[in-house]
């Protein structure tokens, strides 16, 4: 089961295969864990048990210390599908003497005796005999020098970075996207917040806002997008975003989304902004069309432009960090990128709705997926950079590509430089979609 369980997660094509092949190896692991120390109950005597124990829970306690090192060993020099298929020799090695011949025997009996000698010689003397301070002095130093050692390794790759020289450029570049928030992504939830703060402040810093940026971790990443574009055309806008904060007016369950939306029309009741523009992950099952539009129509009534903008394609992938990992092992980084025509069946539904929407009440929209797709696919990078931080937010490197697209949402368009159509991404690698 072990051994089978390693071979097929290796050969996996799919995440769904290769959890139910690491499902079948932690079976059995756990079938296998509690033999061990049955072997041990039953091969000593009461008074030497206790000391044949410990020396079984010695290799315990060492395999978790060494297994990280060796796995990401082999890992990087042999691909991550030689972690799991390195138990498979020695299983297939035990197999094969499970009905041994003679000579077999023999060999096993002499090991055995090899081990014996070795234990008795080394483990077993030196703690029979009587002078132990000097062994224990030399236990002490080496545990000292090992904890010193280890110190010095970890000071080491502090001061690195990690020994981030090791790391391509290219994939460094990749992978700069996972934790690249933009200036500030913080929350702007409360109404004195929104106006005043100069966090939550977009474009020109003094000006009178005349536009609002609101909704969720998806309107966070335009932040900055939406800053740069205000200051090109010397508009001031507001953001009223928080995390997983949809941006409905309806009642929300969350104290802190039930605040925003609070804020929200207190703001509109105000008139304080001509324009609002709505981001979210819409494809979320708290967004139904039917409080699309009734938020819509309020805000329709309260005598403000709406304008919608379209979700991102998600991709079939961790964004960054997955993009990172395939370009290390040489492999196209649109290998795992969604096809332009499941991006459209995925979100034909929802997208169709919100036009709806849209033309029935009059609301701009702005879709970031056409923008972004091209004929076959929608690539996750452009120029060598990742256009996702994970599957479906983009980094600030894609929030900053978008931005011509973003144009048309301000309550002014002023013309804006549009980047050349981007070379086509290259050819998916066959066997890339085994990566993940």
């Amino acid at each position: 089961l072990l051994a089978g369980g390693g071979l097929w997660g290796a050969t996996a094509s799919s995440y769904e295969g290769l959890v139910i092949a690491r499902l079948l190896e932690g079976i059995a692991a756990g079938v296998l864990q509690p033999l061990p120390v049955l072997v041990v109950a039953r091969s000593f005597v009461a008074r030497a048990r206790g000391r044949a124990m410990g020396m079984f829970t010695l290799g315990l306690t060492l395999a978790p210390a060494l297994a990280p090192a060796v796995a990401g060993l082999l890992a990087e020099h042999f691909g991550w599908r030689s972690v799991l298929v390195s138990a498979a020799p020695l299983v297939l090695l035990a197999a094969a003497v499970v009905d041994p011949t003679a000579l077999q025997r023999t060999a096993a009996v002499a090991l055995s005796f090899a081990a014996a000698w070795l234990s008795w010689r080394y483990v077993e003397q030196p703690f029979r005999q009587r002078q132990l301070a000097a062994h224990r002095r030399a236990m002490f130093a080496s545990g000292a020098a090992a904890t010193a050692g280890a110190l010095a390794i970890g000071g080491l790759l502090i001061l690195t970075n990690g020994w981030a020289s090791r790391v391509p450029a290219n994939v460094a570049l990749l992978e700069s996207a996972v934790s690249d928030m933009g200036e500030d992504a913080r929350s702007c939830i409360a109404a004195d917040t929104i106006l005043n703060n100069q966090r939550c402040r977009l474009g020109v810093p003094d000006g009178a806002p005349s536009f609002m940026l609101w909704g969720d971790s998806h309107a966070n990443m335009l932040e900055n997008s939406f800053d740069q574009l205000a200051q090109a055309a010397g508009l001031t806008g507001i953001r009223a975003t928080s995390y997983a904060c949809n941006p409905l007016l309806d009642d929300s369950p969350s104290r802190a989304c039930a605040q925003l939306k609070a804020s929200v029309q207190k703001l509109l009741d105000a008139h304080r902004v001509d324009t609002v523009i709505l981001a979210g992950r819409w494809l979320r099952d708290d967004m139904a069309p039917e409080r699309v539009a009734g938020t819509v129509a309020m805000l329709k009534q309260a005598g403000v432009r709406v304008v919608i903008v379209h979700q991102v394609p998600e991709q079939p992938h961790r964004g960054a960090a997955t993009l990172a990992r395939l370009a290390w092992n040489g492999m196209s980084t649109e290998a795992l990128s969604i096809t332009t025509e499941a991006y459209r069946q995925q979100f034909a539904s929802r997208n169709g709705q919100l036009e709806a929407i849209g033309a029935a009440l009059s609301a701009t929209h702005v879709d970031l997926g056409e923008f972004l797709c091209d004929s076959a696919i929608c690539p996750s990078t452009r120029d060598g950079q990742s256009l996702y931080r994970d599957g479906h937010h983009l980094s600030v490197f894609g929030a900053t590509y978008v931005m011509p697209a973003l144009q048309a949402a301000l309550p002014t368009a002023e013309p804006t430089t549009v980047p050349p159509e981007p070379a086509p991404p290259p050819a998916a690698d066959a066997d890339a979609a085994n990566v993940w």
